[in-house]
């Protein structure tokens, strides 16, 4: 496996948790939407609508849809977590497994990692370099 195919590996289990989220989100706003909810989080209201039922029977199998839709998302990052997990158990030493853990697995940010590591941006892009490296050779060793 190639660095860039080692990196397209890991971050593919952080795009399908957004997807899942996204998934979540149109779910939970349909399902508000159905029992007469509204949540506005930009202020952080609740309020309560009217819902014509003769939309309630097309917005059920929209429900159910959306529902089908999140399995197949969740069920797809699980696969991908798999996976990643893997990759990221193929770290040597400790802090590298931290490293990429906190980068793919947890999907924090670079100043995250940094400020929880207690190290500069040039000391965990060279960290991080050297782990996709390490990554890439045992996953070809591996197969």
């Amino acid at each position: 496996m190639t660095r860039e195919e080692v990196k397209q590996k890991l971050s593919e289990y952080l795009d399908a948790v957004d997807s899942l989220n996204t998934a979540r989100q149109n779910l939970e706003a349909l399902e508000n939407q159905l029992t007469g909810i509204s949540i506005d989080y930009s202020n952080e209201r609740v309020t309560s609508s009217q819902i014509s039922f003769d939309r309630i029977g097309d917005q059920v199998d929209q429900l159910a849809a959306l529902r089908d839709e999140f399995e197949r998302r969740k069920q797809h990052a699980l696969d991908l977590m798999h996976g990643a997990v893997q990759l990221v158990n193929l770290c040597q030493t400790a802090l590298r497994y931290e490293l990429i853990s906190r980068r793919y697995i947890r999907g924090e940010s670079w100043e995250e990692i940094m400020s929880a590591m207690h190290y500069s941006y040039s000391q965990i892009f060279k960290i991080h370099a050297d782990c996709i490296d390490e990554i890439a050779r045992r996953s070809e060793s591996s197969e």
